[in-house]
C-alpha cells in the first residue's frame, strides 16, 4: 500500500488492487503518515513494532476505559422482563 501510494496510485486504485474498500485504504495511509512511515520501511522494523506504531492511540492506556461497563447480564434480564409484561 505504501509503495503504491508513493508511486502516485490513487486510494481507489490501491483499494481495488489490494481488494479492500477505499475508506480503509485512506485510513491506513493516514495512520502511516501520522506514524511517520513511508516506503521503503526499515529492515529491522518488526510486525509488532509496526502494529504498535500504526494502531496505538497516543495517551490512552491499552485496556483502559473511561467509563465503567454496564452489567450486561443484568441489563438483558431487565429488558426481557420489560418486554414480556
Amino acid at each position: 500500500m505504501l509503495r503504491l501510494a508513493r508511486d502516485g496510485v490513487s486510494a481507489r486504485e490501491i483499494g481495488r488492487t489490494l481488494d479492500v474498500v477505499r475508506s480503509t485504504t485512506q485510513d491506513d495511509l493516514k495512520r502511516a503518515t501520522t506514524a511517520g512511515l513511508a516506503w521503503l520501511l526499515a529492515g529491522d522494523l518488526t510486525d509488532a513494532v509496526l502494529e504498535q506504531r500504526l494502531f496505538a492511540h497516543a495517551g490512552v492506556k491499552s485496556g483502559f476505559r473511561r467509563r465503567v461497563e454496564p452489567d450486561w447480564a443484568c441489563l438483558a434480564c431487565k429488558l426481557k422482563r420489560t418486554a414480556s409484561t
